[in-house]
């Protein structure tokens, strides 16, 4: 009856696809995706699920290790490549790294609306989580990180 309600009064319905597009372009990991079972909520931007203040929970060690060490070992981010399509699973490795060794993956991609070529999503190594990091996109095509999903650098990761 809602979506009734509102198209009757004009509103248009969004494609899966294009629910997916605005996602990316947002920053907006999907679980399943972007966000899987073998990922920490930190790693994802998920940290508003995590209740700090709670008693005894499963995986509370999991949880106090990442708060005493301060972070994970990895980071969803958000990229920018001037390339027109961007292979979801394509390893990414460093610009000036010879060997060429993956530090990342992505996970999502779109085409830029503005026309600027792809808008991906990312798992990145910890310590190249950056942003303004340039990396290189398996098949030679580089890309640049735009942010960093969930990062607030105001936030008190204490609690």
């Amino acid at each position: 009856r809602l979506v009734t309600h509102w198209t009757d009064h004009g509103a248009l319905l969004a494609d899966a696809a294009t629910i997916d597009r605005h996602r990316v372009l947002l920053g907006a990991p999907r679980f399943g995706v972007d966000a899987t079972p073998a990922n920490l909520p930190t790693e994802v931007g998920y940290d508003a699920a995590i209740a700090y203040d709670k008693g005894c929970y499963a995986g509370q060690e999991v949880v106090a290790r990442i708060r005493t060490y301060g972070h994970v070992n990895r980071r969803l981010c958000q990229l920018q490549s001037p390339a027109g399509e961007v292979e979801v699973g394509a390893n990414l490795s460093r610009t000036d790294d010879e060997e060429a060794k993956p530090i990342g993956k992505v996970t999502s991609a779109t085409i830029d609306p503005r026309g600027d070529g792809t808008v991906c999503l990312a798992i990145v190594r910890y310590r190249h989580a950056a942003v303004g990091n340039e990396f290189v996109i398996e098949g030679g095509v580089g890309a640049t990180i735009t942010g960093v999903i969930g990062d607030d650098p105001s936030a008190d990761p204490t609690g």
